[in-house]
């Protein structure tokens, strides 16, 4: 993983295919970053104490392979970053502490961290701080408060967590137009699993009209877009003839 942003959207299932694969959340996601400077120069500008380069450093700490990985030093860079409010460093940090491979899992400081982020305005925060109360607190009402707050800042996680919420009636009323509305603009935010779930609305009729050229072409562009779920239904969908 190139940068430590985003963590696995899972929870709140999509729709089941008849004869296809069930939808599935997200799998493990990054942010896009760009290419990664050497360590050397990361660890000059963090010296330097640019702190862009904070979580670009204990990235690359964490991604390094044998005696090059050094968890101890990334978790001190990500410290640093967090004390010099980098909303990055928090989430990333956050996410170590989610997991629990490489730190002793700590859920409630996760959490504060994703609380810690989003209280700056950072939208990925809101988001995982939502996927605490719904996977692991088990509390919907806060997770979908949270997955509110990070649609309205722009993630297209916290769109497919609502769109998903509408379409199943978990912690609201279901509704198929709230559904179908939030779908597309998780989709256009970029959300690949809202376009292929989208291809499934319009194969079974949900929320619009049954259009088989339209689901095949979703799931295509979803399929395109690196999703795995996609790639099945688009077989699913020839083998079947549909």
């Amino acid at each position: 993983m190139t940068h430590m942003g985003r963590m696995a959207r899972n929870g709140l299932a999509g729709l089941a295919l008849a004869a296809m694969l069930a939808l599935a959340g997200p799998s493990l996601a990054a942010s896009a970053a760009p290419s990664e400077p050497a360590r050397a120069e990361l660890l000059r500008r963090a010296q330097a104490g640019d702190v862009a380069a904070y979580d670009l450093l204990a990235d690359s700490y964490l991604n390094a392979k044998g005696d090059q990985r050094d968890v101890e030093a990334a978790v001190r860079w990500l410290n640093v970053g967090v004390k010099a409010g980098d909303t990055g460093c928090m989430i990333a940090l956050g996410n170590l502490y989610f997991v629990g491979e490489d730190l002793d899992q700590d859920e409630a400081k996760a959490l504060s961290l994703y609380k810690a982020a989003a209280a700056k305005g950072d939208a990925l925060g809101a988001y995982n701080a939502g996927l605490v109360y719904e996977t692991s607190a088990e509390d919907l009402t806060q997770a979908l408060g949270w997955y509110w707050r990070a649609a309205a800042g722009g993630d297209e996680g916290g769109m497919y967590k609502l769109a998903l919420a509408y379409q199943l009636g978990r912690g609201v009323t279901a509704d198929e137009t709230r559904a179908v509305a939030w779908m597309r603009k998780a989709a256009a935010a970029g959300s690949v699993d809202a376009i292929n779930d989208l291809g499934t609305y319009a194969l079974q009729g949900y929320g619009m009209p049954v259009d088989e050229g339209r689901a095949l072409a979703l799931y295509v562009e979803a399929a395109q877009r690196g999703s795995a779920v996609a790639l099945a239904n688009v077989a699913a969908a020839y083998q079947n003839g549909e």
